[in-house]
């Protein structure tokens, strides 16, 4: 299945990028590209323009990445019938989110709350989905919201915080990605004071990339957890993980897990938590 995704993925950029060397003036080819990352994405919607403003069909290929990321992980039925729930929880204007006006002065930001205010409209549909299918609905949005930057990056005006306490036996995984633009992706989570978390992050199978992570406290508190084994990597360096890690904020803090690709490279992943 995960090969499956990455071939689809694959042709889909590949086709895209060859119709653009073909047909240069004709532009047609940039929708069939899937490397949307918002910060990236949304300079080059404001380039179009000239004006401070972005292009909007430019600028919403970030959130068509973000859907099209969460298909691949639920597949196309179950992401359209969460897509179409999801629809009446979304803003239908600005001034719904709180922007009056929208200009060159403030666009960025606006757009950056606008699709996390989408984001937040997909994990509501998600919850009202049916026994497991609405935690692996949320864990896929999760991850393609980080995955494209609107959640987790330095352009995110928004965040979600995963309390783990009440998922499943308190662990969770989560499917997502490393695309163009992305350096350093964050997650947040809480958990109850003297819990052990276990952190695992996988490449997905035939990714080039190799993963690490930084577990703190969310705003960088001293002494926020106890480190009592080290990191350990596999022989190629694609799985790395920690156990026993003991969470030492007061009552339910909260905490944040940073993933790097150590060297660059682009690709899949999967993050596991649990307490």
């Amino acid at each position: 299945m995960v090969q499956d995704v990455r071939s689809e993925r694959g042709a889909r950029s590949y086709l895209g990028r060859y119709i653009d060397a073909v047909f240069p003036t004709l532009g047609i080819g940039r929708n069939l590209h899937d490397d949307d990352y918002l910060e990236n994405t949304l300079a080059d919607a404001i380039a179009l323009t000239g004006d401070g403003m972005p292009e909007e069909h430019r600028s919403g290929e970030t959130f068509g990445s973000l859907m099209t990321d969460v298909r691949l992980k639920i597949g196309a039925k179950s992401a359209e019938q969460l897509w179409y729930a999801a629809l009446a929880g979304m803003p239908n204007t600005m001034d719904e989110i709180g922007y009056l006006t929208v200009d060159g002065t403030n666009a960025e930001e606006a757009t950056a709350d606008y699709f996390g205010a989408c984001v937040f409209a997909l994990f509501d549909a998600a919850a009202l989905l049916p026994g497991s299918s609405a935690d692996k609905a949320s864990s896929a949005v999760l991850g393609a919201a980080t995955a494209r930057g609107v959640l987790g990056s330095d352009a995110a005006t928004v965040g979600a915080v995963i309390e783990l306490a009440t998922q499943k036996k308190g662990k969770i995984t989560i499917p997502s990605g490393f695309h163009d633009g992305a350096q350093v992706q964050t997650y947040y989570f809480s958990a109850p004071f003297g819990k052990k978390l276990a952190v695992k992050v996988q490449d997905a199978t035939g990714s080039p990339l190799l993963p690490d992570f930084a577990v703190r406290g969310a705003q960088d508190e001293v002494g926020a957890m106890v480190h009592t084994h080290a990191k350990t990597f596999s022989g190629d360096h694609r799985t790395v993980g920690e156990t026993n890690i003991l969470l030492s904020l007061p009552g339910t803090g909260v905490y944040a897990i940073d993933l790097v690709s150590t060297i660059g490279t682009l690709g899949d992943y999967t993050l596991t938590l649990d307490i």
